[in-house]
């Protein structure tokens, strides 16, 4: 695998991922994502997939020094035309003032919209 994704562990969890209403086990996959470039705010995540549904569980933000940063948690999921969408979610902030505060988002609707790719290039997210 690329170093921009590779698996770094599998583990079996004592309770539903994700927030789920059952207390069945279920099994996630962890992820190591890179960034291309360490200058990243972000130039190491970890993201946990649940693997029979195939949705995120949580995502870990870590900086360059190694530290957490960031821990995201999705709460609940739902179906909206046909696909899995998140309806909850949660975010911990980690360091600095704003340590151990939550923010808590609920989506209560989506749209379908296009976005323009560059967006999601340094360029581009710096115009938003």
């Amino acid at each position: 695998m690329s170093d921009a994704r590779r698996e770094v562990e599998w583990a079996v969890l004592g309770v539903a991922c994700c927030g789920g209403e059952d207390l069945l086990p279920r099994r996630r996959r962890v992820l190591e994502l890179t960034g291309k470039s360490p200058r990243g705010l972000y130039p190491r995540v970890l993201l946990s997939v649940e693997e029979r549904e195939k949705v995120p569980c949580r995502v870990r933000f870590f900086l360059a020094s190694g530290k957490e940063a960031r821990d995201v948690t999705f709460m609940k999921f739902r179906k909206q035309a046909g696909k899995t969408v998140v309806a909850e979610m949660e975010v911990r902030e980690l360091l600095g003032a704003a340590s151990r505060a939550v923010t808590r988002l609920e989506y209560r609707d989506y749209r379908v919209a296009r976005l323009d790719a560059k967006l999601f290039t340094p360029q581009g997210a710096r115009g938003l």
